[in-house]
């Protein structure tokens, strides 16, 4: 049966109610004027409705001094799939605050967004966003550390639960920061620094064992001790193992899986001991085996096309290889690239030495980045011509190349 005019009006009225004076007397003049047409009313009302109901992202900012965000966000479904920052399934977005807001529409799919902002101290913001959420996220920034409370869904509500439960630690650790960047040589904040982290992630840990039916308990594993990753995953609710962040949590396992046998594998790669041997191949396609390389100095050089100290140390790699090419055998080694993403930078950059791949598909026991213990990129270890490790060098450090220097000097 459909509503008397009466009942249109009230109805009408009552929810308008919430969208302002203006919209209320626009609407009592539409509806005096088609009091006979109660589909129009009813058709008009929905659209209002719809409309002020549309999924949206709103962050408002107090006490910013720079007016400018960086807001990234990927699909869940390809985050086990992402190749570095640059990955294109990464959409990348420069907003400048409006009034202290900024609006915008989520993702169609659901999707991982990382919230960055150009103040000190600062950390990202993460959270996973659905295509109908309606997310509100305050964020406040103090004199140490932002303050943030987001609203809208269960995920909003877990992340701004965490970080109200983290926020001592947080401050303390962005006073000391702060320090830090103005003393960078005051070596007596370094141990407390670090100290801080170690209690947050254990604090982090602890949030999700009590909260493991909450959604964002998958977002927050990544602050959590990596030793411990594979534990907590299996005190998750299954309702979480089994959602849209089931890829994101299985890339956090799986990388931390590989860390806890690196870290086994650790150590057995120091000073003294024999390097492992291994068969990669290079280009062309041809094997190469260390063990074929002995009566020489080696030089290993794991490295990848995405990370940038590795880029940035070709040049010297070059000039040190040039120098040193009769007494030393340089073999780098890719990894963690697609083998098209590796021949294309092998054209780039040009590097005259013996190119080697090591698949990133390769299981543990046979991935040589594991097998060698690799925790940063680039490594570069020094191999005795009978096949022992002499020295080991992580990052781009120039006691490398001095080491090199005393050795043929």
């Amino acid at each position: 049966m459909l509503p008397t005019q009466q009942q249109v009006a009230a109805r009408v009225k009552k929810k308008s109610m919430s969208y302002g004076k203006g919209v209320l007397l626009s609407l009592k003049r539409l509806i005096t004027n088609n009091m006979k047409n109660y589909s129009f009313c009813i058709t008009l009302f929905c659209w209002l409705f719809v409309a002020c109901s549309q999924p949206q992202i709103e962050i408002t900012f107090k006490e910013f001094t720079n007016d400018t965000v960086i807001i990234c966000h990927c699909p869940l479904k390809n985050y086990s799939t992402l190749r570095g920052d640059n990955d294109l399934s990464i959409i990348y977005d420069t907003l400048l605050m409006q009034n202290g807001i900024i609006n915008l529409i989520p993702d169609k799919q659901p999707s991982l967004y990382v919230i960055s902002l150009n103040e000190r101290p600062a950390h990202p913001i993460r959270m996973a966003i659905y295509p109908n959420d309606r997310i509100h996220i305050d964020i406040l920034r103090t004199e140490y550390n932002l303050q943030c409370r987001a609203t809208g869904s269960e995920m909003a509500e877990g992340i701004t639960d965490y970080m109200q439960t983290l926020r001592p630690i947080n401050e303390r650790i962005d006073s000391l920061c702060l320090l830090l960047e103005a003393s960078p040589s005051d070596t007596r904040l370094l141990r407390p620094y670090n100290q801080l982290f170690d209690q947050r992630r254990l604090e982090s840990a602890r949030w999700i064992r009590e909260h493991s039916s909450s959604p964002a308990a998958g977002i927050i594993l990544r602050y959590a001790p990596l030793d411990s990753i594979p534990a907590l995953c299996d005190v998750l609710d299954m309702k979480i193992l089994h959602s849209e962040l089931s890829p994101l949590i299985q890339k956090l396992k799986d990388n931390a899986c590989r860390y806890i046998s690196t870290m086994q594998d650790r150590e057995k790669i120091k000073q003294g001991a024999k390097a492992p041997d291994f068969t990669l191949c290079d280009p062309q396609g041809k094997d190469w085996k260390l063990s074929q390389l002995q009566g020489k100095w080696v030089v290993l050089d794991f490295w990848g096309t995405w990370c940038g100290y590795c880029l940035q140390g070709i040049p010297e790699m070059k000039k040190y290889e040039s120098k040193y090419r009769e007494q030393c055998t340089f073999v780098s080694i890719d990894c963690q690239d697609t083998r098209e993403t590796w021949i294309a930078a092998l054209e780039e950059y040009r590097m005259p030495w013996l190119q080697l791949y090591n698949p990133s598909t390769c299981n543990a026991d046979k991935d040589l980045s594991m097998v060698y213990g690799i925790l940063g990129f680039p490594t570069k270890l020094i191999i005795t011509p009978e096949g022992y490790i002499h020295e080991i060098f992580v990052g781009e450090d120039l006691a490398f190349y001095d080491a090199l220097d005393q050795l043929f000097k």
